[in-house]
């Protein structure tokens, strides 16, 4: 577990508790995630896991997977969702390559989306949940 000191609370100005990094990667089906998270929320819901996690504030980060999204919706229809950024930036540079655009136009669209003052870093400061 670790504090995502990226994200703050907009109710208390804290920034949240994630578990995590957890590579869920056995066969990418829908089914297998939702399994997985329907048996965690009923430890949440039991109060099993650790007390400090409501069940309402929960968020998750993905890399843009479908099918995890999908089951993490179903499982915790109230939890909050965000994307890793360097996967967000990684999938912007897959799709700039299947396109055609050249690796010098990449490095300079990359630091206008994801570079230190970039669009990407100043909606991330302020990401509330």
């Amino acid at each position: 577990m670790f504090k995502n000191r990226a994200v703050v609370r907009s109710k208390t100005q804290e920034s949240p508790i994630f578990l995590g990094p957890i590579l869920l990667h056995c066969n990418g089906k829908f089914r297998t995630y939702h399994a997985f998270f329907c048996h965690l929320y009923g430890l949440l819901a039991d109060g099993v896991a650790s007390t400090e996690v409501g069940l309402s504030d929960l968020l998750a980060g993905t890399d843009n997977e479908k099918a995890l999204e999908k089951a993490l919706k179903a499982a915790f229809p109230v939890s909050s969702h965000m994307y890793c950024i360097l996967h967000v930036k990684k999938n912007v540079q897959d799709r700039l390559s299947c396109v055609g655009i050249p690796a010098d136009k990449h490095r300079r669209l990359a630091a206008l989306l994801f570079g230190s003052d970039s669009v990407a870093r100043q909606r991330q400061r302020r990401c509330v949940c």
